[in-house]
């Protein structure tokens, strides 16, 4: 082979071998991202269970305290609490008798 096409070769091989090196850190860079976001991902779905596993008063929106006694459960539906017999009876009035009426037939 001619010196040149030999050169040309050397300069495709290293050439090639930039490129897979290359290749090589934007894979493991995304790599890290990947882990990255997941574990930040995982982190924020602890904090959202933790977050929307609280129990809160569907009259006037207070969350439930562990050391006080639990919010009572709507008679009817079963799926709203309340914080006190006041709050069940506004929520009642401004409009939770419907959405009682149809989760309870449904």
């Amino acid at each position: 082979p001619s010196r040149r096409s030999e050169l040309e070769r050397m300069k495709d091989d290293n050439f090639r071998e930039v490129e897979g090196m290359k290749a090589l850190q934007s894979f493991r860079a995304m790599q890290q991202i990947a882990t990255s976001a997941y574990s930040k991902r995982s982190e924020i779905s602890v904090q959202a269970e933790a977050h929307f596993s609280q129990i809160v008063c569907g009259g006037c929106g207070r969350a439930e305290q562990h050391s006080s006694c639990s919010f009572q459960k709507c008679s009817g539906c079963k799926t709203v609490r309340y914080c006190s017999r006041l709050c069940q009876d506004n929520h009642w009035k401004a409009g939770h008798k419907a959405d009682c009426l149809a989760r309870r037939d449904a």
